[in-house]
């Protein structure tokens, strides 16, 4: 099992300035929901992830704005149509199995005991927050680690580092979580991208709103930046990177009969049946064929004769 703990001076009103209306708490819960989803997304089997807490997390253990739980809060961004109703089934699944655990605390962090922090640490695992940036301009828990001190009647006073999730960046940029995904997309056949619906959260790590927003500023985009999101949109839906092309610019997966190489000109993916077998091309967010026409010219390894 995969665990990650949730830092419960995200939301400690002691410590950390929360939302003062309903409208900046929907914000923070819609930017946490995403993240969770992110997390998911990257690491790629919900049933082999968990996430321990310190506190009840979902039924009215945290809050934040008073009288407003996470379940409530959730059912609002529902209702607003501000998430999907596949975003809020993962979300719940992923929290609703959260789990209170009785740590005695072994850290502090600016002279607060901390629990979800220092076990993040002790299990060289991530720590998961609250992002708070929406509220005091200074992104207190906006940082991808954080510096702990040792309690001083424990052991050393040396101090450690956690590694902190609180931004889709954090997950597919600063920590490249979906480099370890274990999705496998058995149906290739019929999905190339399963994992579509939840595909713009990818973009977001890259400060776009959506994959429409991506496509519409892509001309403007790195190469870089085109070739990474191309890879994690691949990694993420099940492709294995494949072998069988000798150039190193060009990314190429594979999965049972099919290759897909990454146009970095038009940002998409270009799709084979077979090493020589061109059927057309998708984008990265729709596994719908732009063009089913055959290019004869083409291979998996780009142009023919060159």
């Amino acid at each position: 099992m995969d665990t990650v703990y949730f830092n419960e001076l995200s939301v400690d009103p002691s410590f950390s300035k929360l939302a003062d209306n309903l409208s900046e708490a929907k914000e923070c819960l819609l930017s946490f929901v995403n993240v969770c989803n992110g997390y998911i997304l990257a690491k790629g089997v919900l049933e082999d992830l968990s996430l321990a807490t310190y506190n009840n997390l979902y039924f009215g253990g945290i809050c934040l704005i008073p009288d407003y739980s996470i379940s409530r809060l959730l059912k609002e961004l529902y209702v607003d149509k501000l998430i999907e109703s596949e975003e809020k089934q993962r979300f719940q699944l992923f929290v609703n199995d959260s789990f209170i655990t009785n740590w005695e605390p072994e850290f502090q962090y600016r002279g607060k005991n901390i629990y979800g922090l220092g076990e993040a640490h002790l299990k060289d695992v991530f720590a998961l927050s609250f992002n708070t940036l929406f509220f005091d301009g200074l992104g207190t828990w906006n940082d991808s680690s954080y510096q702990l001190e040792k309690i001083s009647a424990i052991g050393s006073d040396e101090n450690v580092n956690v590694k902190n999730i609180s931004t889709l960046e954090h997950i597919f940029v600063h920590h490249s979580i979906w480099k370890q995904c274990k999705f496998v997309n058995r149906h290739p056949n019929l999905r190339l991208l399963p994992n579509k619906n939840l595909s713009d959260l990818i973009p977001k790590a890259f400060i776009y709103d959506c994959f429409n927003d991506y496509y519409s500023k892509q001309q403007q985009v790195l190469i870089t930046v085109k070739k990474t999101i191309g890879n994690i949109t691949a990694v993420v839906n099940g492709w294995e990177r494949s072998t069988k092309c000798p150039n190193q610019n060009r990314p190429l997966f594979e999965a049972k009969n099919y290759f897909l190489a990454i146009d970095t000109e038009n940002s998409t993916f270009e799709v084979y049946s077979g090493p020589d077998e061109h059927e057309g091309e998708i984008y990265f967010n729709d596994d719908n064929l732009i063009s089913k026409k055959k290019d004869s010219t083409r291979s998996i390894c780009g142009k023919k004769g060159k």
